[in-house]
C-alpha cells in the first residue's frame, strides 16, 4: 500500500492475503474469481480497496473486509496476464495475452496509445512518482508510457526472448529487467548499462529497494 502499512500477496489458489508491515501478521484473506495474476491496493475517497487481477480477465475490487465493491471487465482476448495500479491517478491497469495495455478509472477507460506488445504483457510497474508506467512483454520489449495521457514514451528492444520482471529506481534514472536467466540495467533513455547472467532459470521477480545505506556500502 502507498502508506507502507500493508503487503498483498496472491496465488493460484484464487486467494489474496493482506499482511501488516512490519510485523508480517496476516490481516485478511480475500478470494478472487480465478487464478490470481496480480494484486494491488488503492485508497480512494477514504476507502481502502484491494484489486485482484484474475486470469479470466476480471479485476474484482473489494474492501478489506472482503465485500465486493465493483468488478472491472478487462475484455482482453486470451485473458488477463498482468495487472497494476496508480495511486495518484486512482487508476487500474491491465495487460492481456493479446498484447494490449488498458487503463480504468472514474474519469474514463481505454487502451494506451502508440505501441503494442506482439506477445502477452507479462508485467506492469509504476514509477515512484506515479508519472510513468512500464510494461514488459513476451516479445522481449520494454515499453515506457505516460500515466497522465496514456501514450507511449519509449520502446526498448531488450534482446531478451521474454521479459518476466521490471523495476524502476526511486529517482527514475535506472530501469531493471529480468528474463531468460539475464538481468539488465538501463538508463532512462533506454541505453543498456549492465547485463548479468544472474540465474540458471528465468528471472521471475526483481525488487528495487531504496535504501541509501545499502547503496553506499562498498562491500
Amino acid at each position: 500500500s502507498t502508506d507502507g502499512k500493508y503487503l498483498a500477496s496472491g496465488g493460484a489458489d484464487k486467494k489474496v492475503k493482506l499482511w501488516t508491515i512490519p510485523d508480517g501478521k496476516l490481516d485478511a484473506t480475500l478470494e478472487g474469481t480465478n487464478k490470481v495474476v496480480g494484486v494491488g491496493v488503492l485508497e480512494a475517497n477514504g476507502m481502502f480497496l484491494v484489486l485482484i487481477g484474475c486470469s479470466d480477465g476480471s479485476i474484482p475490487i473489494m474492501g478489506k473486509d472482503g465485500n465486493s465493491i465493483f468488478t472491472v471487465p478487462t475484455d482482453h482476448k486470451g485473458g488477463l496476464t498482468a495487472m497494476g495500479a496508480n495511486g495518484k491517478e486512482q487508476c487500474v491497469y491491465s495487460g492481456g495475452a493479446d498484447g494490449t495495455f488498458k487503463y480504468f478509472s472514474q474519469a474514463g477507460q481505454g487502451e494506451f496509445e502508440g505501441a503494442k506488445h506482439t506477445g502477452a504483457v507479462n508485467v506492469i510497474t509504476t514509477s515512484a512518482d506515479f508519472e510513468k508506467v512500464l510494461t514488459g512483454g513476451a516479445d522481449g520489449k520494454l515499453i515506457v508510457w505516460s500515466a497522465a495521457d496514456h501514450k507511449k514514451l519509449a520502446v526498448v528492444d531488450t534482446g531478451l526472448k521474454s521479459i518476466k520482471s521490471v523495476a524502476i529506481s526511486a529517482d527514475g534514472k535506472h530501469i531493471y529487467t529480468g528474463g531468460d536467466k539475464v538481468a539488465k540495467v538501463w538508463d532512462a533513455t533506454g541505453k543498456e548499462l549492465v547485463s548479468v547472467d544472474a540465474h540458471d532459470g528465468v528471472i521471475t521477480a526483481i525488487l528495487y529497494v531504496a535504501d541509501k545505506k545499502k547503496a553506499d556500502d562498498k562491500k
